[in-house]
């Protein structure tokens, strides 16, 4: 899934990152293609890893209680898999260190203010509504500002009272922002900064633990 999730924000659709040329080819057909053969190889060997388990979940099947002889089976397909994996984080530790991040790409993308319909229901929920109120409202409001190529922070006052009484655009705008909408999700394991800040620091005592 992680190699999958870096393959597809590669893609000139998404263009979030940039993998270097150390772990990709080039096509034999296209001079400009650029495959991200390292990753595709690592999402391939997913299916070794998943056959392993099956095998050793197979062999454990209506065994009896206490050691037997079909337990000495187990080793090819465990450490066959601890092999594998410990190529595996070597490789994504040497293509992490050299993976490039479009952010003029990302910023372009998040000018897409659909995205952050959540943050416009939650702001409505603070305002008394119920999820399933503040739920139609946004939705209807994202429906017509997409089917009449509007922005919603183009609206005015008058326009967004339609949906709701509790919606201004004085309070809107600074809830049409990415970091802001970052930020405001300070629960535990949650986008703010501070709380990566934790769970960067929870991880890396696991790992030197």
């Amino acid at each position: 899934r992680f190699a999958e999730d870096l393959i597809l924000w590669s893609t000139k659709e998404f263009d979030f990152i940039d993998i270097d040329f150390s772990f990709c080819t080039g096509s034999s057909i296209m001079p400009h293609k650029k495959n991200p053969d390292v990753l595709e190889l690592i999402r391939g060997l997913s299916s070794n890893l998943n056959s392993n388990l099956l095998n050793l979940l197979t062999l454990m099947k209506g065994l009896p209680l206490s050691y037997n002889r079909d337990l000495q089976l187990d080793k090819p397909p465990l450490f066959n898999s601890i092999d594998t994996i410990k190529e595996i984080l070597k490789i994504f530790t040497k293509l992490f260190a050299k993976i490039k991040i479009k952010t003029l790409s990302l910023a372009t993308k998040l000018q897409d203010e659909s995205l952050f319909s959540v943050d416009i229901v939650e702001h409505l929920i603070k305002k008394g509504l119920s999820y399933r109120e503040a739920h139609d409202i946004v939705g209807r409001l994202i429906k017509d500002c997409l089917d009449k190529g509007k922005k919603i922070s183009e609206l005015k006052d008058k326009e967004l009272k339609k949906y709701s009484k509790k919606l201004s655009i004085s309070e809107i705008k600074p809830i049409l922002n990415a970091w802001e909408s970052v930020n405001r999700k300070t629960s535990y394991g949650g986008t703010a900064i501070e709380q990566v800040k934790k769970q960067l620091i929870y991880y890396k005592r696991r790992l030197n633990a």
